[in-house]
């Protein structure tokens, strides 16, 4: 931001006097405190040594100590500064310097500056002080460029303006060239004369133009219209038609006098405008938001749509409110402080507003709700505005919640399966050990009938209680992935009871427990798998007896009401936290783990106690007054009947059959397994012939026709469901038993 420097050889008045800083006081404290302009006396280096108090002040400095020594570069923007270091070493080479430059104050005020330097020279010739001395010429400058400004205005308006021009007589008819239409229109003056002009005019325009302009002309009142007009080159364009009469001392028009301004850019640019307008209108609405506008120094909300309304449950002839009101009616209290801020930081800095909160309805529902907005500073008078939307969220923050409660079920999940694992290797390692130690005594003594008759009942404990566990596994995954088949039938729950207390007495003996029934003389029917309804029973039984210290007391009691049988078992064990209740028959949920974990298990039994009798469309629940306060674990299952006299189950005798060989195929990728299930079934009489994977099961059965095909259902490749599809697509192998592993 620099004027043409001005270079001028010739030495100033002061050029021989010889000066250091004492010297100012022959010169006169009066004569260099009392100019108007920003006076400093510099070093031969051009460090300011000295600066009147009214160049001080022109430049805002409030301490010279802050600028005393300094450069005089340091005063000016970097821009700047190469021209004053040539104006520095002109001076050093003793010649005079000016220049005009714009440059801010210490506190940051622009300003133009009319800047002289001159040397000030020794007895001996060398420059040994530089004057400078700069005038505000701040507003003669903005003066002038002012001036220029509305000089070039107006004249981009008079050619603007002047490219159609016209006049005519009072008749309203051409009688004379006209310049700035013909250039326009490209009509001569024989095309236009009289009404000729008209014909330049869009057709669809014409006759609404032609009416009007009549009415006026014999009205002598000002005419104004709108219509296209077509250029020189065929184009039509949308002009704004203004006539205006002059009249005579008779009051009769005397002459026209009028001007087309081209307003196609314009109408173009509103057109645009109103699609514009349209389309974030459609788009405002089908993304539901809301647009508003408030104005600070009016304090009013302005709703600019319908969506505001709604969201805020308000009438559509709901007047403005202001933002006291928007705080008071409809921001919740816990986000009224929080909002206020969020407010003023946009309206202190300038960044955007973002707000989310909860927000209450005139009908007092609580939403919640999101705030955008932008500030739109004030531009000459329109005022400071703060423009934005606003949503209702309320969907998607219960999305949210949902997706965090879930999230936090699945950690939990995760972490209860991690556990589970750990709990399933112990329980897996405990029959194990023995396992393995039995067989180990098995070679030492293999001839000892005592020893091998001992460690085949140790074995046949182990591999049961292997079996229970995988049992229990393979129950959860089926129920989960939805392949268990019950097989229903109507049968008495007492025959129930009967087998899970048979099932579950060894464990409840074995911890010295006081057990007791308590069943109806009726016989209470059930729809059920018995099997199953068995293992809830029994599943509850040991529950109670694992979860109960030694010589506990456990109750099994069978009621009935108008509609379901009810199964409970009672206990007075460890009991359940109130705040455990809720997830106790959840997968992989634990209680009183420590307690458990002596006793062994794996704490899936619930869990499968739920599963299976949801199965059977039957209700799980269950009931504590707390830790150490005992446990209430019960099931119902709907009432298919009742019997007046309670009958005893008829013990089902096992019919001996004749002992038939049959022919076996094992398909099992586990060579151990399939060798010792073969020999198995060998020494019971039975031909076996083995295959390690699924092709060749398939290849054995069509080549044998066996009696029965035991599938290992998890064989790599081709897996046991896929063999006994590949079977069953042969009817003459539709009478092979099928059989999973």
């Amino acid at each position: 931001m620099t004027s043409p420097i001005e270079e001028s050889p010739q030495p100033s008045a002061l050029s021989h006097i010889d000066l250091d800083v004492s010297d100012l006081a022959e010169l006169g404290k009066g004569v260099f405190e009392g100019s108007p302009d920003c006076v400093k006396l510099l070093d031969a280096e051009g460090n300011i040594l000295a600066m009147n108090r009214n160049g001080l002040c022109a430049m805002e400095i409030d301490d010279f100590k802050t600028t005393k020594g300094a450069h005089w570069t340091t005063l000016w923007t970097d821009e700047n500064r190469h021209a004053i270091k040539a104006a520095v070493v002109a001076a050093q080479a003793g010649r005079n310097y000016s220049l005009n430059l714009a440059s801010p104050t210490a506190k940051g005020a622009l300003r133009w500056w009319d800047v002289r330097v001159s040397p000030i020279t020794g007895a001996s010739g060398q420059v040994t002080r530089i004057l400078s001395i700069s005038r505000d010429i701040t507003e003669s400058r903005f003066a002038s460029e002012k001036m220029r400004v509305s000089e070039e205005r107006f004249r981009s308006l008079v050619t603007a303006s002047a490219a159609i021009v016209w006049g005519m007589p009072g008749s309203g008819q051409f009688d004379e060239e006209q310049p700035g239409w013909s250039s326009f229109t490209g009509q001569r003056f024989e095309s236009m004369k009289g009404l000729g002009w008209l014909d330049a005019i869009h057709p669809d325009d014409r006759q609404r133009t032609v009416t009007s302009w009549h009415e006026a002309v014999a009205s002598g009142s000002e005419f104004e219209a709108e219509h296209r007009l077509r250029r020189a080159d065929g184009q039509f364009r949308h002009m704004s038609m203004r006539a205006v009469p002059i009249k005579g001392p008779d009051d009769t028009v005397i002459q026209w006098v009028g001007a087309h301004t081209d307003i196609h850019d314009r109408m173009s640019a509103e057109a645009v405008l109103r699609d514009n307008e349209e389309r974030v209108r459609l788009a405002t609405e089908s993304a539901e938001l809301g647009l508003w506008v408030w104005n600070p120094g009016t304090d009013k909300v302005i709703w600019e749509n319908s969506r505001p309304y709604a969201i805020f449950g308000l009438p559509p002839d709901a007047p403005a409110i202001t933002a006291r009101q928007f705080l008071t009616d409809f921001v919740h209290p816990d986000h009224v402080s929080e909002f206020g801020k969020a407010v003023k930081y946009t309206i202190d800095t300038g960044a955007r507003l973002h707000f989310q909160g909860r927000f209450r309805r005139t009908d007092g529902e609580i939403r919640w709700v999101e705030l955008f907005g932008n500030l739109q500073p004030q531009v000459g008078g329109d005022p400071l505005r703060l423009i934005g939307t606003v949503a209702d969220i309320t969907s998607n923050k219960q999305r949210e919640e949902e997706l965090r409660r879930l999230a936090s079920n699945l950690s939990e999940a995760d972490g209860r399966k991690t556990e589970f694992l750990a709990v399933l290797a112990h329980e897996l390692r405990n029959p194990l050990a023995p396992i393995q130690h039995g067989l180990q005594l098995i070679r030492k003594q293999p001839e000892n009938p005592k020893t091998l008759a001992k460690v085949r009942n140790m074995l046949d404990r182990q591999v049961n209680q292997l079996v229970r566990l995988v049992n229990d596994l393979l129950d959860v995954a089926r129920i989960t992935s939805g392949k268990v088949e019950l097989r229903k039938r109507r049968v008495e729950i007492g025959e129930l009871v009967k087998v899970a207390v048979e099932t579950s007495m060894p464990l409840i003996e074995a911890s010295q427990h006081q057990f007791s029934i308590n069943v109806p003389d009726a016989s209470l029917v059930v729809d059920a798998d018995p099997e199953r309804i068995s293992q809830v029973i029994s599943n509850l039984l040991n529950n109670a007896a694992k979860y109960t210290p030694p010589g506990g007391k456990i109750t099994l009691t069978v009621s009935h009401d108008e509609h379901d049988v009810i199964v409970a078992v009672t206990d007075n064990g460890i009991g359940i936290a109130p705040q455990s209740i809720a997830t106790v028959f959840d997968l992989f949920r634990q209680l009183g783990q420590d307690f458990e974990r002596s006793q062994g298990g794996l704490g899936i039994g619930l869990s499968l106690v739920r599963q299976l009798v949801e199965l059977h469309g039957g209700t799980t629940s269950a009931e504590s007054p707390g830790e150490g306060g005992g446990s209430t674990f019960m099931f119902r299952l709907a009432m298919m009947g009742v019997a007046s006299e309670h009958k005893p189950a008829a013990e089902q005798q096992a019919q001996a059959s004749e002992t038939k060989k049959l022919k076996i195929v094992i398909a099992d990728d586990n060579i151990d397994a399939a060798e010792v299930f073969s020999m198995l079934l060998q020494v019971s009489g039975h031909d076996t012939t083995i295959a390690h994977n699924g092709h060749a099961a398939v290849e054995l059965v069509r080549k044998l026709h066996p009696d029965i095909a035991f599938l290992d259902i998890g064989m790599p490749g081709m897996n046991g469901y896929e063999v006994a599809k590949a079977i069953r697509r042969y009817p003459e192998y539709a009478n092979v038993m099928l059989v999973a592993l």
